[in-house]
């Protein structure tokens, strides 16, 4: 049943509430304190379900972003022999060219 099937059998029944004895209003009282409690538990769960899904929303936009193939960056031949001329040994070279490609691709 939705909240509004839940508000209408409510709106419905203090429309007749008057035109009742008082022992049926009684129970027409009873009946609107449940409706009144089945209407705040439906909205807190709405409210509930609508944060969840805001949260499981925002999680999977994070997820696509880090998923996101990330181009990447080379070194210009240019770089590449500014290395080179700033190393004296083959070691020292590759450290360089490592060093500089994590700094260019935010490693």
């Amino acid at each position: 049943m939705s909240i509004e099937a839940l508000e209408q059998a409510k709106t419905t029944l203090e429309g007749v509430r008057g035109a009742l004895g008082i022992y049926s209003k009684t129970e027409v009282d009873m009946t609107l304190g449940m409706l009144d409690r089945a209407i705040a538990k439906y909205t807190s769960l709405d409210a509930i379900c609508q944060d969840l899904q805001e949260k499981t929303y925002t999680q999977a936009m994070r997820i696509a972003e880090l998923e996101a193939k990330r181009e990447w960056v080379g070194l210009t031949v240019m770089e590449a022999v500014e290395l080179e001329l700033a190393t004296n040994h083959p070691r020292e070279f590759a450290a360089a060219i490592e060093a500089k490609l994590k700094d260019k691709n935010g490693f």
